[in-house]
């Protein structure tokens, strides 16, 4: 069975460059896995699952991205939290309640797409993730060195819907839905 995700790919040149220059440094610096190897810069709005038939999944983000317009964020700066499997550093989407709400919606209405029974749906943390599963060791001494990264300001469209999908050594972009409405 193939594994999937669904998020907003950032589509900016810019944005790219600056991912990819710190998740590599990251990963010299810190012996982590380079995210920007793996994956193109996004945040989730559905995280991983499993499927053999993704047919209902397109019909839905095809009806979803037309029914959306674009919104403007930003992103600046950085941000961490911890979970049961381990610490992740991050690019962080400025507080936007629009985009907020949009996103939340997009995800609750993909929800129960090849998710497995009694899962407890998470609410979301929009968030561009630079590296994960570290140590607390690795964490801290990966923030530390963040201190020392000039910080940008992007200012960004949520203007897409894609599907990721999984090879062996990262996540490439199965289909991609952009947003139709005005």
């Amino acid at each position: 069975m193939k594994r999937y995700f669904v998020g907003h790919k950032l589509n900016d040149e810019e944005v790219n460059e600056y991912y990819e220059t710190i998740t590599s440094k990251l990963a010299e610096k810190f012996g982590i896995k380079n995210l920007g190897a793996r994956v193109a810069p996004h945040f989730t709005l559905k995280s991983p699952f499993e499927s053999e038939k993704m047919e209902e999944l397109e019909r839905m983000l095809e009806k979803l991205a037309k029914e959306q317009k674009a919104i403007p964020f930003e992103i600046q700066g950085f941000g961490r939290f911890s979970n049961d499997f381990g610490n992740t550093i991050y690019l962080a989407v400025n507080n936007n309640p629009e985009l907020d709400e949009s996103a939340q919606q997009i995800s609750d209405s993909i929800r129960n797409f090849g998710r497995k029974k009694n899962q407890t749906p998470k609410p979301l943390k929009l968030h561009v993730s630079l590296a994960r599963y570290m140590d607390e060791n690795q964490a801290q001494k990966a923030w530390q060195y963040l201190y020392s990264v000039p910080i940008s300001k992007f200012n960004l469209q949520f203007d897409n819907i894609a599907i990721f999908e999984y090879f062996p050594g990262g996540w490439k972009i199965y289909r991609e839905f952009n947003f139709l409405a005005n």
